[in-house]
């Protein structure tokens, strides 16, 4: 029976070896930094249903309570720190040029983490972009506003946008009922396109429930690649019999394989756990 570490060595082995891997990540991945998903059954703000406040109906309802979420939101993820997940993928993507990352993460964590950002497609935007609510206005700072309690308490909130002024701004975030970021897309699909295959994908803490996140997996497996899936959970539904399966704290998982995958690449890991260059 295979143990534990050898099951991390073997896939280690298989992932330094590997020349294109991708990535898809989700929720799971942030939650060891004390990020909330908001977007599990039952998660509330303000005894409000998350999912509600995330969509242009309710930005039109009331704007200012919807920014308020968004705020509190903004504010949990910079209180926040990288942990160790992180820093392994931002790690693996300097030591691999053939590695790109799918974040369906609207925090900024992996950025921090040094994750280089031509291989960080952000699927659903960033929480720290402002854009204009106005479709029709060309407003779109891709790091904006961090408003504190005191900004809101001193100015309009939501502020008015400066471009078309006769609207408001909002997160550069893609809401419920939104189409994904057409450029993110391309991106995305170039990557596929130009390379010949894909050895290895990293399905981390993510249940791909949306039909996009999902098909990435799919084209995966047509182009070869071995699935590893990182999560507390198991999502039968993304898994096939072949794929690998590593249970728990992504945190701790992903850096225990990515530096069985780095010890022989001029990358050792770091005090924390992490890989960092040697």
């Amino acid at each position: 029976m295979t143990t534990d570490r050898e099951k991390i060595q073997k896939f280690g082995q298989l992932l330094r070896e590997s020349k294109y891997v991708l990535a898809l990540l989700g929720a799971g991945l942030s939650a060891s930094s004390g990020v909330p998903t908001f977007s599990g059954v039952g998660a509330s703000w303000r005894g409000i249903e998350a999912k509600t406040l995330a969509t242009r109906d309710a930005f039109a309802k009331d704007a200012r309570l919807v920014s308020e979420y968004y705020r509190e939101r903004q504010q949990t993820v910079v209180a926040a720190a990288p942990n160790r997940g992180h820093v392994a993928l931002a790690e693996l993507a300097k030591a691999k040029p053939g590695f790109l990352a799918i974040t369906q993460n609207i925090d900024d964590l992996s950025q921090r983490a040094g994750h280089p950002p031509a291989q960080l497609a952000c699927l659903h935007g960033s929480l720290f972009a402002t854009k204009c609510f106005d479709e029709d206005c060309s407003f779109f700072e891709p790091y904006g506003l961090r408003l504190t309690q005191a900004d809101v308490q001193s100015i309009p909130y939501p502020p008015g946008c400066p471009v078309c002024g006769s609207s408001f701004l909002r997160p550069g975030v893609v809401l419920f009922g939104e189409l994904l970021p057409e450029a993110t897309l391309d991106y995305i699909d170039a990557w596929i396109d130009m390379v010949p295959t894909i050895d290895v994908m990293l399905v981390v803490g993510t249940t791909a429930n949306l039909s996009r996140s999902a098909e990435f997996i799919d084209i995966a497996r047509e182009k070869g690649a071995i699935i590893a899936h990182f999560d507390l959970a198991t999502h039968e539904d993304l898994q096939e019999p072949e794929d690998l399966i590593f249970p728990g704290d992504a945190a701790e998982t992903l850096p225990a394989v990515i530096g069985e995958a780095l010890a022989f690449m001029s990358i050792k890991p770091d005090s924390t756990g992490g890989p960092s260059s040697s």
